[in-house]
């Protein structure tokens, strides 16, 4: 029997199915969201957003508090054929983790992220 201030031994098989298991489950919560849209969620985003086509609203996302998200359609109103269009179409992009499974509500973690591959100037 292993003593608790023993560190485990993993084989490298253990760690790849560890890590396999641990990525299908981060898939699988990330995409659970979008796979729930419905109207309600438009309602919401639609009514709600807060996000803006301004240089100001982009440079805050960087100081936007852990947890919080962007929502809604910064430039025009959001329209309820396309967002289930696009809710649909994103769905097979669902093991790639840096495309968001809604594209109007990112959390502002992954949208800082995303704003890292992009030159702004």
């Amino acid at each position: 029997m292993r003593r608790a201030t023993e560190p485990m031994k993993l084989s490298r098989r253990g760690v790849a199915l560890a890590a396999a298991a641990s990525l299908a489950q981060a898939v699988t919560e990330r995409w659970a969201h979008a796979a729930n849209a419905s109207q309600d969620s438009f309602g919401f985003l639609s009514k709600n957003g807060n996000s803006n086509c301004s240089k100001q609203f982009l440079d805050s996302i960087a100081t936007m508090p852990p947890g919080s998200r962007l929502q809604g359609s910064c430039c025009s109103p959001m329209e309820r054929t396309r967002y289930f269009e696009q809710i649909e179409g994103l769905k097979k992009y669902a093991e790639v983790a840096d495309i968001p499974p809604d594209p109007y509500d990112i959390d502002t973690a992954q949208a800082r992220k995303l704003l890292s591959y992009y030159d702004l100037a």
